[in-house]
């Protein structure tokens, strides 16, 4: 059985299910949640809808879902996107320059405040804003500094990827993915990559 990961409010979460949180049933609209069956001493991962689940076939059609074909269906869908340039590297090092750009900003502002108002209190307490401002910043630096790397060689990067990665990038490339099980279709919609990583906007000096 795969190991599996507990955060750090002690929720379990297992990092082998690429489309996990991504995942959505065609016929309902419920997100879908993993689940493992058991055979000859093998285990079998699949999705499967939450609605139905919890209210019954009644409730919903979609039947439990092999997460391997599912999984490996988005990632070929990802690599020919990258191929195309649909998803590039181009994007993230834009949202990456933006974000070096408000941390050059908020630096020199802290400089121009410790230098010329040492002791002001007004200043001391924008000086507390603006270190919080270059905490969110350099976090937010570090998803598109990442991705500008996975994205430039992402076909041998994800061949030695941990599940953990793996995830993260499906979570970072895919806005969602949407899988029909009447019809047998499955859509993958791209995310923004520019208006994600815009989202959550630091102060501006």
């Amino acid at each position: 059985m795969a190991p599996k990961a507990r955060t750090q409010h002690g929720v379990s979460r297992n990092f082998s299910y690429l489309m996990r949180g991504t995942l959505k049933c065609g016929a309902c609209g419920s997100v879908m949640t993993t689940a493992a069956t058991r055979a000859n001493c093998r285990e079998y991962r699949n999705y499967r809808c939450v609605t139905r689940g919890k209210q019954g076939s009644r409730s919903c059609t979609t039947r439990q879902l092999p997460a391997e074909a599912i999984e490996g269906f988005v990632v070929e869908q990802l690599k020919e996107a990258i191929r195309q340039g649909r998803i590039s590297a181009a994007v993230a090092s834009e949202r990456r320059n933006e974000w070096e750009a408000k941390l050059t900003r908020l630096q020199t502002e802290r400089s121009r405040l410790l230098e010329e108002c040492p002791a002001d209190p007004e200043a001391m307490n924008h000086l507390l804003e603006i270190d919080r401002a270059l905490a969110r910043v350099e976090l937010r630096l570090q998803e598109p500094s990442w991705l500008v790397r996975t994205l430039s060689e992402f076909e041998p990067l994800w061949e030695v990827f941990t599940p953990r990665n793996r995830q993260r990038l499906v979570k970072a490339l895919v806005e969602d993915v949407i899988v029909d099980e009447s019809e047998g279709k499955v859509r993958v919609r791209l995310a923004d990559l520019g208006q994600r990583m815009n989202k959550h906007a630091g102060i501006e000096v």
